[in-house]
């Protein structure tokens, strides 16, 4: 190419002469087109951006940014680079236009195969999903340059980001998780905007997440399972096509699967030093950043079922991430201020990741049961006589907590009888005060709960529960529950038994399954033979539901130690 035939185009063109301008970027934009040829151009245009005129070439301009460089040799991306930050530091007019090119990148249109024009297609996917990481390194470099130049446009980068982001039915799944790897990966050079970028994730998370509930997870996977069977006693049957196991057969639940796995994976790269040691400092702003999540978009929405083991994950990092997680839980327990059934969700929250997560002491949990049961006390006392009465409009706090309680106990009573001075802990808690209040706890609470927890404190003679539970069996529940809501607090187990295939691998090892050590008095079911119990002799059952799934057994858990340290608090 002739030295100054790009100006010359150029100036051409102002003139109305718009031929050979056309004709050289048309050629420019051609998958055919020789690196030699495209780095004389990008030279050219690189050193002529003064003469870029929006009024006249905002046109020009956007045939520009079509074309493709990121997968071109390293002088033609570094040309392109230079171009783009020159463009921007002589007309930020042109900052938008640059980032939103530069962001359709992040959502090839035919996946990974299309996305690296240059790579052979005797290349497995795995090679091509290595060259197309290592071409969007390009990408983000381009951008973070951009940013450099242009320091207030990182609002309207998330705002692109935003506005670009692909449906989350997409039919190529790949299309979604790669948009979600790179925007995650433009936290790590603009951390302004890492918040509204995670909440953004978040927010698409949740909307699977409500979708995909564990009833229907449950009914996909068995449907799935019981077609097999069927299929393989046909006896013409044609062999049938193989399955997948490692996907969800919910497709709302595997795509949800999809970028659990990658916010897991982006949690470790922040919080990990390439050695593996902890980063504190990263992990605890991105915990709180989290947290702020939880609080915002998480915890008020019924029903989330996997959403929140993000929250789960990066608290296993360390004891003092947990602590302020129940911290911030149990405030807002404590606190009259705070929308009742937010206070509820809390302490169903803080019940069941004392009991699901593994990392959660026994004397942790012995911690929190004691703070419960002191602000039990101290409701009971403060109660008006005239409210003491089963009223789950009026005190459903009071029930939650009290359920949290007896949730708690049932499923770790294991550990709380071989830890040190056991005796003086339960004698401490005052239990049969609880439960032989006017506020009647066990008639409210769930059964599956209540009867487990009446087993473990009369084999202890901790309290004797038995002749309440026969005498609330017995009462018939008037008109009156229309006006007070139902008999039993609804079963709400935000840490209930992680569903999701590919990404379980990243709670397996921190999450404490019910290990069916809870035993309960026949007697104290043969009012209610619903199969739910196991007769093991002609006087004791084990409860095979406890602790599992909530469709099959209802259940919450409690908080932590060292959660009385307030979270501005970490070090």
């Amino acid at each position: 190419m002739e030295k100054n035939s790009v100006v010359s185009a150029l100036l051409n063109y102002v003139k109305g002469e718009q031929r050979e301008l056309d004709l050289l970027i048309r050629r420019l934009q051609l998958t055919e087109c020789k690196d030699k040829y495209a780095a004389d151009v990008l030279l050219q245009m690189k050193d002529s951006v003064s003469l870029l005129n929006p009024d006249c070439f905002s046109v020009v301009v956007q045939e520009l940014l079509k074309v493709s460089w990121f997968n071109r040799s390293a002088e033609v991306v570094k040309l392109y680079h230079s171009f783009i930050v020159n463009l921007v530091s002589a007309h930020s007019t042109y900052t938008e236009a640059v980032l939103t090119s530069m962001v359709a990148l992040f959502m090839p249109k035919k996946g990974v195969v299309a996305a690296v024009e240059g790579t052979s297609q005797e290349q497995t996917d795995e090679d091509r999903q290595k060259s197309y990481e290592a071409a969007m390194i390009h990408v983000h470099n381009a951008i973070a340059s951009v940013l450099k130049a242009v320091p207030s446009a990182g609002h309207m980068l998330f705002s692109i980001i935003h506005d670009k982001f692909p449906y989350i039915f997409h039919k190529d799944a790949s299309v979604v998780e790669m948009y979600i790897q790179n925007i995650l990966y433009v936290t790590k050079y603009c951390p302004p905007i890492r918040s509204q970028i995670l909440s953004l994730v978040i927010v698409k998370m949740i909307n699977l997440d409500t979708r995909a509930s564990r009833e229907l997870i449950e009914e996909a996977n068995e449907t799935d399972s019981e077609d097999e069977e069927l299929f393989d006693l046909e006896a013409d049957a044609t062999p049938k096509e193989h399955v997948d196991e490692s996907r969800n057969k919910l497709t709302e639940a595997d795509r949800l699967d999809t970028i659990m796995c990658v916010m897991f994976n982006y949690i470790d790269s922040v919080c990990r030093n390439p050695d593996s040691s902890l980063n504190w400092e990263a992990t605890k702003k991105l915990y709180l950043e989290l947290l702020s999540l939880f609080e915002k978009k998480i915890l008020p929405t019924d029903e989330c079922c996997h959403t929140q083991y993000l929250l789960f994950y990066i608290c296993s990092l360390k004891p003092s991430l947990a602590d302020g997680f129940m911290d911030y839980l149990w405030k807002k327990v404590k606190n009259p201020n705070e929308d009742k059934i937010y206070r509820i969700y809390a302490i169903s929250y803080l019940a069941s990741f004392v009991v699901r997560a593994s990392y959660v002491s026994v004397r942790s949990a012995a911690d929190a049961i004691t703070l419960f049961c002191e602000w039990i006390h101290r409701y009971i006392s403060t109660a008006s006589h005239n409210s003491m009465h089963n009223d789950i409009a009026h005190h459903g706090t009071f029930y939650s907590v009290v359920q949290a309680v007896f949730y708690i106990l049932a499923f770790r009573q294991k550990e709380f009888l071989e830890m040190g001075k056991a005796n003086a802990f339960f004698l401490s808690l005052n239990l049969q005060t609880i439960v032989t209040c006017r506020l009647n706890p066990l008639r409210v609470c769930q059964p599956v709960i209540t009867r487990t927890f009446a087993s473990f404190v009369r084999k202890h003679q901790l309290a004797f529960c038995d002749a309440i539970i026969e005498r609330n069996n017995r009462l018939t529940v008037p008109i009156a529950e229309e006006v007070s809501g139902p008999p039993h607090l609804e079963s709400y187990f935000p840490f209930d038994p992680y569903l999701l295939i590919r990404s379980s691998v990243k709670v397996a090892d921190l999450y404490r399954v019910f290990d069916g050590t809870a035993i309960i008095d026949i007697e104290l079911n043969k009012e209610q033979d619903e199969d739910d119990f196991v007769q093991e002799d002609n006087s004791m059952v084990v409860d095979d539901d406890f602790g599992k799934s909530p469709a099959e057994a209802a259940f919450l858990g409690s908080i932590s130690p060292g959660f009385n340290a307030p979270i501005h608090s970490l070090r």
